[in-house]
């Protein structure tokens, strides 16, 4: 019975993940390039090859802002839909986790504990931060988490804090913890098509490719953005987080960083945590008609939202 249940569960899982990628797919936004003039190169972290662009003002007087995904097989692609809107003043820099998108792998003796997780941040900060000025961090989800963790953690380091749906009670993402045990990549595949991907993520990216081992992009996957570049070896890197998933106090980091934290959630998420971040009156905006994934469902005003508070604080003329 208890095996019943549990397939139920992962059967609705996915069925839930695939109306919500084809959703999505059906969302209409500006015909604008994603990431328009941007640079991409990799950097070292954790001894892991790690991609990530920078766009927007590189020569900007203002805080660069970091974008942190989710844990999701399409990695900084999370915010194609976002990126457009973000005031160009800025100077942004996106990358992937570690075993996502076109970032190398996670070994298979790697333990991402969250100290592990907050090094690859902060290593990410110290190598394109040129200023070397309190940075802005944008994270959405877990990637929300992950920001509000390494905000509390170094304070000094971090100018604002803005988390779109974060995650705070229900640090495992309910379903992720799942979804990452699944068997042959499925899990991987289901969460880049919650993302946004191709017709039904060239089915699933196929699931066959769950145990290709040690992948770093060749030049070649890079230039042509290979859907199966995106998923080799993506469902073990998500096993390795799931098993080395620490659920954080924020009890008092919360209340220690409300001053230059404002939170995005959408008003049909089922994750919304809005009571604790009322209760630490911290400046909380509800995306009307959005889900867990406001920069997706609605780019735009999530995008204006984001840029009133910058403009705001940093008096952009």
């Amino acid at each position: 019975m208890k095996k019943l249940t549990k397939l139920a569960l992962i059967i609705v899982s996915l069925v839930i993940l695939i109306i919500s990628g084809v959703t999505i797919l059906k969302l209409t936004t500006e015909n604008k390039p994603f990431f328009k003039h941007s640079d991409e190169t990799y950097l070292s972290a954790n001894n892991l090859s790690i991609r990530y662009k920078s766009f927007g003002n590189q020569n900007s007087s203002y805080p660069t802002v970091y974008l942190l995904h989710g844990f999701n097989a399409a990695g900084m692609n999370e915010w194609q839909r976002l990126t457009p809107y973000l005031n160009p003043n800025f100077h942004y820099i996106a990358f992937d986790w570690p075993g996502m998108g076109l970032s190398e792998r996670l070994p298979v003796n790697t333990k991402p504990t969250i100290a592990y997780r907050l090094a690859i941040i902060d290593e990410v900060i110290k190598q394109t931060n040129n200023e070397q000025q309190p940075a802005i961090l944008l994270g959405a989800s877990y990637g929300a988490t992950m920001a509000t963790a390494y905000t509390a953690k170094y304070p000094q380091k971090i100018d604002t804090l803005i988390p779109i749906s974060p995650l705070y009670e229900n640090q495992g993402g309910g379903g992720f913890a799942t979804l990452a045990k699944l068997p042959f990549g499925l899990g991987s595949g289901a969460t880049f098509l919650a993302m946004g991907a191709g017709p039904v993520a060239d089915f699933l990216y196929d699931a066959s490719n769950f145990d290709k081992k040690g992948f770093k992009p060749s030049q070649n996957d890079i230039n042509n953005r290979k859907s199966m570049a995106k998923i080799k070896g993506t469902s073990r890197s998500f096993m390795l987080y799931a098993n080395y998933q620490e659920n954080i106090d924020f009890s008092t980091s919360l209340a220690e960083i409300q001053e230059n934290t404002y939170s995005i959630f959408g008003a049909n998420d089922t994750y919304k945590e809005d009571y604790r971040l009322k209760k630490e009156n911290i400046p909380l905006t509800i995306i009307d008609d959005a889900d867990h994934t406001p920069h997706l469902s609605q780019p735009k005003k999530t995008a204006d939202v984001i840029n009133e508070w910058l403009t705001s604080k940093y008096v952009i003329n």
